[in-house]
């Protein structure tokens, strides 16, 4: 539940809570080693950054995309690329 709590957090401008919410879904995921659902979090933490525009947020985004990219692309997850595109087109 911790993933769609911080993509409504993000939604809802609880920029705060869903951080808290999208890092426990990525560390969940890392620990059942879920490609999958690591680059799809990356993504809801990339769009999050890009929603609260801090001063740092920017390149965190970047970065984000950049390392669910290069899941997408070893795994060949290519249903994750029209959002990361969107993502790298609102930066």
């Amino acid at each position: 539940m911790a993933r769609p709590l911080g993509r409504l957090a993000t939604l809802l401008g609880r920029y705060d809570d869903a951080e808290t919410h999208l890092r426990a879904a990525l560390a969940m995921h890392q620990r059942m080693q879920a490609p999958y659902w690591i680059a799809r979090t990356q993504l809801d933490l990339a769009e999050l950054c890009i929603a609260r525009k801090g001063p740092t947020d920017a390149a965190a985004a970047r970065e984000l995309i950049g390392q669910a990219q290069r899941t997408v692309d070893q795994y060949g997850y290519a249903g994750l690329t029209p959002q990361a595109e969107r993502l790298l087109q609102r930066l």
